[in-house]
C-alpha cells in the first residue's frame, strides 16, 4: 500500500439547484415590487396549511432532474465550498420527496457545532469531523479492499487497515453518535485459497464495525458461490441484523431463494431507517468469469432489480436510500439519472486515491471512498437542518490521526496463524515452473566466485529482508505480528519467488526449515536461477559457447534494473518513495572478483 498525503481532506459543498431548474423569476422591477411581497405571504400561508409540501413543487421534478445531461449535472456538482457541510439535496426528506415513498417522522435532536467542538477538543486526539453538530446517523462508506487487510510496514507511511478503521468507528461512538457501515465490495484480488481466509478476516472485522450491508466484486464471485454461501448467517432474519452480503442482481445456483446474496436491506441507525440495494454493473460482468463458463453464478438486468427495490422501499418509509454499485463511475451516474430517489450512490471504479468531494449527479451524491482500504468517506445525516442535511469528509487513514487496536491487531495474528496451520505458502497452486528451466541454488553460493558482490550484498537491507518479516523494523506502531508464513510477504523477503503474481518457483524459497539457504532477497532475484552456470564455472560438462550462454544469461544491466527488474518488490505500494538512481548507490556491487 502506498503512502498518502498527509493533509486533510475535508470539504464542504454548499448552495441550492441553479440554472434552468431555478424557479421562473419576474423581470418586471414594479411588479416584481408588489408580486414577490404577495407571493412570499402566500407561500407563508400555505406553508403552514400544508406543512410545505407547496414550497416543494418550487423544486424541479423527477422528470426534470433525470433527463439533465452529464455536463448539467457535474456544472451542478462544482457548487461553492463552504463551512464543512455539503448541500446538494435542498429538502429535508429526499426520499420522500424524490420518490413520494413517505418516512418515518424523526424526533428532533440538535446539537450546536460548539458543543460538540468543544467536546472533540477536551481530548488528545486529532480531529474528525470537528465541526459537526450531532448527526442522526453516521455512515462509513468503502469499496475496493482489494486485499490490503492491514498495512504490511514496508513504509511507514502506509495509509489503511481495518486497525485505525475501528480507531475511527471508536472515536465516533465514544461521542454517541450512531454509526453503520457500508461497503461496494471488491475485497480482495485474487481467488486463491489464501483470498478466502482473507475475506473471511475482513468479514471478521466489518461486523465489529457495525457494517450492514455489503456488495460484491468480481473477484469477490470467484471466490465461488459454494464458499460464498458458508460467510452469510443461514437465517434470513439474522441476515436483516447482521452484516448482509448483498448483491440483487446477483443469483447463485439458479435459485433465488437462497438468501444469499440478499436482495436489499433496510436496517436503522439509531433511530434513522436505511434501505440499501447493491448491483453488479454489466460492465464487471465478463470479469467474473470468461465466457461460456459455468460458475454457478448468474446475472439479471441491474435497473430491473433496482426498480424492483425501490418499489418495496415504498412501504419501508425509510430516511435514507441508498445504492451500492461495484461497477464504473459512468455505471453509477446512469443510475443516478435513472433513479433519482437515492440521495448516496457509493460506487467503485474511481482512482485509488480519490476526490475529496463526492460527485453530484441529478439529486444523489456519486461517492468515490477510493482503493486498498486507505481511506473512509464519513457522511453525516442532518434531517433537521434542511439547507444541508448531509455533511462530508474524507478520512484519510494514516498514521499521525489513527493508531493500532488490540482487537484488530488480535484479528491479523489470527490471520497469519491460519496462514501457517493451512501451510499456505506450500500450496501446489502457487507452484511454478521457472521459465528458464534453471534452479535456485542460493546467494552463499554466488559468493564462491564473487566474493565482493557477496559481501556487499551481506551488508544491504536486501540480506536481512526475511528477517524484517519475522522480527518486524523500528518504527512500526503497536504489535508487529510475523508474516513469515504469508505469501504476500514471502515473495519479496524470500529468494525464489514471481513477485507481482505472488507464485513460487519449484526451487524457490518453501519454509525455515528447508529454505535457509534462500533467506533474503537474493543475488538470483535479480539475476535469475543460477544453477547451470554454478555447474559450469564448477568444471561441468560445457562448450566454450554454451558457457558464455550461461554467463550471459545472469548479465542484468543497469538500464534493465532501472526499467523493469527492482520494480518487481520496490512498486508504488511497497515503495512509494523509491528512486533508483537514489538506491541504487545503497547497493551498488562489482560484478566480479
Amino acid at each position: 500500500m502506498s503512502a498518502m498525503p498527509r493533509h486533510r481532506r475535508q470539504h464542504a459543498l454548499a448552495g441550492s439547484l441553479g440554472g434552468k431548474n431555478r424557479p421562473a423569476q419576474c423581470t418586471s422591477p414594479k411588479l416584481g415590487r408588489v408580486f414577490w411581497p404577495c407571493l412570499l405571504g402566500l407561500a407563508c400561508l400555505t406553508t403552514l396549511l400544508t406543512g410545505g409540501a407547496w414550497v416543494m413543487r418550487l423544486l424541479p421534478s423527477d422528470a426534470q432532474l433525470a433527463s439533465r445531461s452529464s455536463t448539467e449535472a457535474e456544472t451542478s456538482s462544482s457548487l461553492p465550498l463552504q463551512n464543512s457541510a455539503v448541500s446538494v439535496l435542498p429538502w429535508n426528506t429526499p426520499l420522500a420527496q424524490a420518490a413520494q415513498v413517505p418516512a418515518e417522522p424523526l424526533p428532533s435532536k440538535t446539537t450546536s457545532p460548539e458543543a460538540t467542538s468543544k467536546a472533540a477538543s477536551d481530548t488528545s486526539e486529532p480531529p474528525v469531523a470537528e465541526d459537526w453538530p450531532r448527526p442522526q446517523a453516521v455512515l462509513m462508506l468503502s469499496a475496493e479492499t482489494n486485499g490490503y487487510l492491514e498495512p504490511c510496514g514496508c513504509s511507514l507511511t502506509q495509509s489503511g487497515g481495518m486497525s485505525r478503521r475501528l480507531d475511527l468507528f471508536q472515536r465516533l461512538t465514544k461521542r454517541g453518535w450512531p454509526v453503520a457501515g457500508l461497503d461496494a465490495g471488491g475485497f480482495v484480488k485474487r481467488s486463491r485459497r489464501q483470498d478466502q481466509i482473507k475475506y473471511e478476516a475482513i468479514l471478521t472485522a466489518l461486523r465489529s464495525l457495525n457494517y450492514q450491508v455489503i456488495g460484491l466484486g468480481p473477484a469477490d464471485l470467484r471466490l465461488g458461490a459454494d464458499f460464498l454461501l458458508t460467510q452469510q448467517v443461514a437465517d434470513p432474519e439474522e441476515v436483516q441484523k447482521s452484516l448482509a452480503i448483498s448483491g440483487a442482481n446477483v443469483t447463485f445456483f439458479e435459485s433465488p431463494d437462497l438468501g444469499t446474496p440478499l436482495r436489499t436491506k433496510t436496517f436503522k441507525i439509531g433511530e434513522v431507517k436505511a434501505c440499501v440495494v447493491s448491483v453488479l454493473g454489466k460492465s464487471r460482468r465478463d470479469d467474473v468469469a470468461p465466457a461460456g463458463v459455468a460458475n454457478n453464478i448468474t446475472f439479471s438486468d441491474p435497473d430491473e432489480e433496482i426498480r424492483k427495490a425501490i418499489e418495496q422501499f415504498k412501504g419501508e418509509k425509510p430516511h435514507l436510500l441508498i445504492l451500492l454499485n461495484n461497477g464504473t463511475v459512468d455505471e453509477a451516474k446512469e443510475f443516478a439519472r435513472k433513479f433519482p430517489a437515492f440521495q448516496l450512490i457509493v460506487t467503485t471504479g474511481g482512482p485509488e486515491d480519490p476526490q475529496s468531494k463526492p460527485v453530484m449527479e441529478g439529486r444523489s451524491w456519486i461517492i468515490q471512498p477510493g482503493q486498498k482500504g486507505k481511506y473512509v468517506s464519513l457522511v453525516g445525516y442532518f434531517p433537521d437542518d434542511v439547507k444541508t442535511p448531509f455533511r462530508y469528509e474524507l478520512i484519510d487513514l494514516d498514521n499521525r490521526r489513527f493508531k493500532a487496536t488490540k482487537p484488530m491487531e488480535n484479528l491479523m495474528a489470527d490471520y497469519q496463524k491460519r496462514l501457517e496451520l493451512e501451510q499456505i505458502s506450500l500450496a501446489p497452486e502457487l507452484v511454478i515452473p521457472h521459465p528458464s528451466g534453471r534452479k535456485f541454488v542460493g546467494s552463499k553460493v554466488c559468493g564462491d566466485c564473487h566474493t565482493k558482490a557477496y559481501e556487499k550484498w551481506e551488508e544491504t537491507g536486501h540480506a536481512k529482508a526475511t528477517k524484517s518479516i519475522i522480527h518486524g523494523r523500528g518504527g512500526i506502531e503497536g504489535e508487529y505480528i510475523s508474516r513469515i508464513y504469508d505469501p504476500e510477504c514471502i515473495n519479496c523477503h524470500t529468494t525464489g519467488w514471481e513477485a507481482q503474481q505472488v507464485l513460487r518457483y519449484d526451487s524457490g524459497y518453501r519454509d525455515l526449515e528447508t529454505s535457509a539457504h534462500l533467506f533474503g532477497n537474493g543475488c538470483e532475484n535479480c539475476h535469475s536461477p543460477g544453477s547451470e552456470h554454478v555447474r559450469i564455472e564448477n568444471g561441468g560438462k560445457a562448450t566454450e559457447d554454451e558457457q558464455a550462454a550461461a554467463r550471459l544469461a545472469m548479465r542484468v544491466t543497469l538500464d534493465q534494473a532501472k526499467k523493469t527488474t527492482c520494480y518487481q518488490c520496490h512498486d508504488g505500494d511497497n515503495s512509494p518513495g523509491f528512486e533508483f538512481d537514489k538506491y541504487w548507490k545503497e547497493i551498488a556491487h562489482p560484478w566480479r572478483d
